[in-house]
C-alpha cells in the first residue's frame, strides 16, 4: 500500500513531512475573507473592545485550530502573529 504525501484529517491537513505552509496559508485565506465579510463591522461606530472581542470570538479560533499539535517554522509563527 503507497504512502499517502498529504491528508485531510478533522479539516486540518497533514503532511508525511509535517510541514504546514500549504495548510496556513488556506487558513489565513479563509479568515481573510470571512474578515472582509464584516468590513461594515469594522468602519462601525462600535468600541474597539467590543470589535476585539468580535475577532477573537471568530478568527482566532479559525486560525488557530489544532495548531498546538501541528509544527510550524520560524517564520510561519510570525505570520500568525
Amino acid at each position: 500500500m503507497p504512502e499517502a504525501q498529504a491528508t485531510i484529517y478533522l479539516g486540518v491537513q497533514l503532511t508525511a513531512d509535517a510541514r504546514q505552509g500549504k495548510a496556513l496559508s488556506v487558513r489565513l485565506g479563509h479568515a481573510s475573507k470571512e474578515f472582509d465579510k464584516l468590513k461594515l463591522v469594522w468602519n462601525s461606530g462600535l468600541t474597539e473592545s467590543l470589535k476585539l472581542r468580535i475577532f477573537h470570538t471568530i478568527f482566532r479560533p479559525m486560525i488557530m485550530y489544532a495548531a498546538p499539535e501541528l509544527s510550524y517554522t520560524a517564520s510561519q509563527v510570525k505570520r500568525l502573529d
